[in-house]
């Protein structure tokens, strides 16, 4: 019998379909997280839309954007608001500044 890693299988497949920007600097645009993968890039002040599906961040940095959180991903925002684990606008979350932990 044939076992399967369905874990690296879905990492393949949605690695694929993703679209890459690598080495970009990002400013005051609209940016949509679902499968995305930014690769050594800064976004600057964007305003970032998150529907719940794979991205991947490497080397890459988020200042001052706004976050905007879609279907899934607003639901669970909401879910996590009710419960008090979260205390955020899913329409309009505004994050501090942070660096991916892997930037020197």
């Amino acid at each position: 019998m044939t076992t399967w890693d369905l874990s690296r299988i879905n990492i393949l497949i949605w690695r694929n379909i993703m679209h890459q920007f690598r080495n970009r600097t990002i400013t005051n645009e609209v940016v949509t997280l679902d499968y995305v993968e930014f690769q050594n890039c800064k976004l600057t002040d964007c305003q970032i839309q998150y529907g719940g599906g794979p991205f991947a961040m490497t080397k890459s940095s988020l200042l001052g954007c706004t976050f905007h959180f879609v279907g899934p991903a607003k639901k669970t925002v909401e879910l996590l608001n009710r419960l008090g684990i979260l205390k955020i606008d899913p329409d309009n979350w505004r994050m501090r500044p942070i660096a991916d932990e892997h930037d020197g």
